[in-house]
């Protein structure tokens, strides 16, 4: 893999634990220069702590948007961002094809705690780091 091409990819959604895994792969990117992409992935309809009373698609995108932005508001190195309309696991590892690292938070917004963490971990074509907050 070219020096260029390596990167890491981290998931944000507005949890601390996501925040703790975003200040990792921060931190990673540093040390080994590779490029730093933040996803965010959104469903509609579907109900969010950060958007409890959004049903209209855009307006779930925006609130995600704010998300993602927010989380990376104190950021001072490069980020690629991505907010991604479908299925968190599957935008995730879709996301983390070919890159070097897949970096998660222990818990999401879900219900099911880590689920979307057990998913990947299991089935990424890349290594997962779960960084617990």
């Amino acid at each position: 893999m070219a020096e260029d091409d390596r990167r890491i990819v981290v998931g944000v959604d507005g949890t601390e634990t996501a925040a703790a895994a975003l200040r990792w792969a921060v931190r990673q990117s540093g040390y080994t220069g590779a490029r730093l992409e933040a996803v965010l992935a959104w469903e509609s309809p579907a109900t969010y702590e950060w958007a409890p009373d959004l049903t209209d698609p855009a307006d779930v995108e925006a609130a995600a948007r704010e998300v993602l932005d927010k989380a990376l508001a104190d950021v001072a190195a490069p980020v690629t961002r991505s907010v991604v309309r479908g299925n968190a696991v599957r935008v995730l590892l879709d996301a983390a094809r070919g890159a070097e690292l897949l970096v998660l938070g222990s818990q999401g917004t879900d219900e099911l705690k880590g689920s979307v963490g057990l998913h990947c971990l299991h089935h990424a074509t890349c290594p997962v780091l779960v960084v617990r907050g």
